[in-house]
């Protein structure tokens, strides 16, 4: 299948597979809603790089732009020396400070790749009919994930390696993820990749196109990472806000005590947990994704009702 470059970093929102919405915000059997917030923060990142028009194909993107679209800061200083030979043949050289990702940060989005590699979801489908009862179905996010290497200008066959590397895989014995390692006599050292490639699959490709049957797409603004960026240490609060996203009505209500539990606020103790969840909303109110809501504790209900241009507003 031919591979496609990232989509447009200009568009101003990207598509998001309702069924992965609803799988990070409710409990299903694949407990995505669990998903740490970074690893949930770096799967919208990938599908903001997926082409919404041709969603099934295969992406390679650098970790390097995964990291800045996740709005991860460059926090390491480092000197850079650069020598180039003038017109006359002189020699010149300068030394300037430049910042780079820190190995830790590099490292998170390797660890939530590979998780996801690994993560399911539940994909559900409409019936042709009303009544008509459809089976959903247990999918892997993706399909297929993988690092590409490059020497020279070319992509390096991990199955025909030159002497002195091996293939290693870092994934599972069912889903095998392959790195090269170099083997020198004193030491052993993972080489660095030239990127990560990843092919959503196949049933979630169809919701991005909103292919018939499916539960088609969100659109989700790229202004959101500033806002998963601020609360990144509050994973109840990203559930609720990609919740809210996720609705297709301007209004919508929830059973309170269910939410609190899904979301992952504490229900044992409901007063933490209410006002927990009322600072999230005021937060979110303050940011202009909700224009209103109303908590209602005897009637176990929550009303909120969620500002559908947000996506288009900068």
């Amino acid at each position: 299948m031919k591979a496609t470059k990232p989509s447009n970093n200009s568009q101003k929102s990207f598509r998001v597979p309702n069924s992965l919405l609803q799988g990070l915000t409710t409990t299903t059997t694949t407990q995505l809603n669990k998903l740490g917030v970074f690893p949930t923060t770096t799967l919208l990142g990938l599908m903001s790089l997926v082409d919404a028009k041709r969603p099934e194909r295969e992406v390679r993107v650098k970790i390097s732009t995964i990291l800045e679209i996740i709005e991860v800061s460059k926090t390491v200083t480092q000197i850079v020396e650069r020598k180039w030979t003038t017109a006359e043949g002189e020699t010149r050289q300068k030394q300037y400070k430049a910042k780079r990702y820190s190995p830790k940060h590099t490292k998170m989005v390797n660890d939530a790749l590979l998780e996801l590699h690994d993560q399911t979801v539940v994909v559900y489908r409409k019936g042709e009919k009303r009544g008509v009862k459809v089976e959903n179905r247990t999918v892997h996010v993706l399909d297929m994930f993988g690092y590409y290497y490059g020497y020279n200008g070319h992509d390096v066959d991990v199955d025909d390696l030159p002497e002195g590397r091996e293939k290693v895989n870092v994934g599972t014995q069912k889903r095998p993820v392959w790195r090269i390692r170099r083997c020198d006599k004193d030491r052993e050292q993972d080489e660095r990749p030239a990127g990560v490639l990843f092919r959503l699959n196949k049933e979630l490709a169809e919701e991005i196109t909103g292919s018939k049957q499916t539960i088609s797409y969100t659109l989700v603004a790229k202004r959101v990472f500033g806002m998963l960026k601020e609360i990144r240490n509050d994973p109840a609060k990203v559930r609720l806000v990609l919740l809210t996203l996720r609705q297709c009505n301007s209004k919508f209500v929830r059973r309170l005590r269910k939410l609190i539990r899904e979301l992952g606020w504490d229900p044992s103790h409901p007063q933490r947990a209410l006002a927990a969840l009322r600072k999230a909303l005021d937060d979110m109110q303050e940011k202009e994704l909700i224009t209103r809501y109303e908590i209602d504790e005897p009637g176990d209900r929550l009303r909120i009702t969620h500002n559908k241009e947000w996506h288009k507003q900068s």
